[in-house]
């Protein structure tokens, strides 16, 4: 799997740091913490196959949950073009203003309970 999917993330490496008005060459900057791409994508697939949050996976990896994301927002798109991966319902990026809008965006939890938690 990883030869396969070497050239697709070197390429996308080179585009994301190939920017005009880029300050430092390709390759400066900060280094990932994860040096190899089987350890990036070992990461990817504990998320898919046991659904942990990024707490947990940064813990276990050893970098914080901000990085994580990235990591798995530019490595996902990558293994999604050559394998299927399991879909996962992802929290909107938008701010939900309604109940109608919360349903709408989640049907399947259309019974929701809203109570006040402050006593």
């Amino acid at each position: 799997m990883k030869e396969e999917i070497e050239p697709l993330w070197q390429e996308a490496e080179i585009k994301r740091l190939s920017h005009p008005n880029g300050q430092r060459a390709i390759g400066g900057g900060r280094k990932y913490h994860l040096k190899l791409l089987e350890d990036k994508m070992l990461l990817l697939f504990l998320f898919y196959r046991l659904y942990l949050n990024y707490d947990f996976l940064a813990w276990l990896f050893g970098f914080d949950d901000t990085n994580l994301g990235r990591l798995i927002k530019r490595i996902e798109p990558l293994l999604a073009k050559s394998y299927k991966l399991p879909s996962i319902k992802r929290l909107s990026q938008k701010r939900i203003s309604s109940l109608e809008e919360f349903r709408k965006i989640y049907p399947d939890l259309y019974e929701v309970l809203i109570g006040d938690a402050t006593e």
